[in-house]
Formats: structure tokens, sequence, C-alpha cells
């Protein structure tokens, strides 16, 4: 075996642990150019390997477990609909609020449907269309939508265009949904693309608000986010461990009035 093919065998298997990875990090992981493993890709691609989506680098077998939104939306709808209640609570009249395209940030819009009064006064942040539809007959003061390249299958923009916009919109309060937060607190996503959305909104957010899944903690990603000791807010369906907690509030912004939230 050649050093390109195990180059190859070694991407092979880093992929097979992780949902999707990125040109970046497997160049890193690697320790070659980014010219040099684009070529390798190219030839897994041509070997019916591999595939590329929207930044990620995935195998082919396992691009089924990047679900369509519509299969995520009818998944664990229980606790999605009290996160997205609590999470509701934490808005307030005439806030601009930044909502990225998950599920759960879905549920904080069904739970604000309930309250007219209060959203007719908020400025909503999305790239998400199924948020959009959600609201398009409300008589909300203000849209933005982050415009970018549409990923139908996640109902959302996404791409480098996407990414330009948002670093010119300040927001009162960013809603982030976790992807995986481990032991020590760190924050970390799959896919590049969900990466890079959410280190901009906690630049750009004078508040960050984290909502945690059952099946989030503790787990880990490929692509550290941050650490949620940054966060304003924490609402979690699953009991964070004394240990992290005892951290959170020793390192942390987080607020002392609502602090941890448990659904």
């Amino acid at each position: 075996m050649n050093k390109a093919e195990k180059r190859r065998a070694t991407i092979l298997d880093i992929l097979s642990k992780v949902p999707a990875s990125s040109i970046a990090i497997l160049s890193d992981k690697l320790g070659v150019s980014t010219e040099t493993l684009r070529k390798d890709l190219q030839q897994l691609a041509a070997e019916g390997k591999i595939i590329k989506r929207h930044g990620s680098v995935l195998l082919k077998d396992s691009s089924k477990n990047y679900l369509p939104f519509d299969l995520r939306r009818k998944m664990n709808r229980a606790y999605k609909s009290k996160i997205g209640a609590k999470a509701s609570e934490l808005v307030e009249e005439g806030d601009v609020i930044l909502l990225e395209n998950s599920t759960t940030s879905l549920a904080m819009i069904e739970a604000l449907l309930g309250n007219k009064d209060l959203l007719q006064t908020l400025t909503i942040i999305t790239n998400s269309f199924s948020i959009i539809a959600l609201i398009e007959k409300e008589q909300v003061k203000g849209c933005f939508f982050l415009g970018g390249w549409i990923d139908f299958s996640q109902h959302a923009t996404t791409g480098s265009i996407m990414e330009e916009f948002f670093k010119n919109i300040y927001v009162d309060k960013a809603f982030l949904s976790a992807a995986a937060v481990d032991d020590e607190g760190n924050l970390s996503s799959y896919y590049e693309s969900d990466t890079i959305f959410q280190k901009i909104a906690l630049q750009q957010a004078k508040q960050k608000v984290l909502m945690i899944g059952k099946d989030k903690y503790p787990k880990q990603a490929l692509l550290k986010v941050a650490n949620i000791s940054e966060f304003s807010h924490i609402i979690t369906a699953t009991p964070l461990s004394e240990k992290l907690i005892e951290k959170i509030g020793e390192c942390g912004q987080l607020s002392s009035e609502n602090g941890i939230i448990s659904v």
C-alpha cells in the first residue's frame, strides 16, 4: 500500500467514526495540504466510497444519517416542545432574536405563536424556511432571512454568502441547539456549516441561550464550537453533572436569575 492509499484508508476510518468531516479538519488530521486531500477525496468519490455535501465529507453509506428536516421534526417532539416553551419564556418585548435551523427552534416559535402581543414586538433573524413558513401570516415587527445556497432537504440556507450576511447583524438573544456536549462542557457539531453558524451567532448576540436535548449529553462530535460557559442560559432535557454545573458557575456568564433550566 503506497502513501496515497494509506491516506485514503485513514480518511475512510475517520469518516466511519463520525457522521461527517470537512476538508480543513481532514487536512489537519492527516498533515497534508488541502490540494493533496482534494485529490484523495476525488478518487474516493470516483470509487463511490464518499460523497461531498454542503462543505462536509461523508461516507456514502452514512449519508442516511443526514436526516431530512421533515423526519427530524417528527422525532422526540415531546421534549422539544418543553424546551421550546421554556426558551420562549426568555424572550422579552422588543427583542431581536436569532433562531437557527433546528427542530427545537421550530418548537420555540410554535410556543411564541401563543403570545400574539409579544410576537408583534419581535424581530426574528433566521436561515430556516420552516420558521419563515410558521410566521409568514403573523404580525411580527420584522423578519430578516439569511440568504445563501439552499439545502432543500434541511429547509435552510447555508454557505459563505449566508455567513457574510450574518456577520453584519447584531441580535439581543441567540437560541442555539446542541448537537453534542461533553463532560467538560464543550459544545461540538458534526457539520462544518453548523459549526460556523453557531460561532458567528456567539459573536453577534448579547445573550446566548443553549438548548440541549435528551440524547445530546454527555456526547462529543467532531468540530468544537465553544464551551457552554459562554452561554447566559442553558435549557436542558438531560441533567448535567454536578461537576459540570460547578465548573460553569465558576468560569461562566450564566445568568444567576435563570441559570440552568431543566425540563
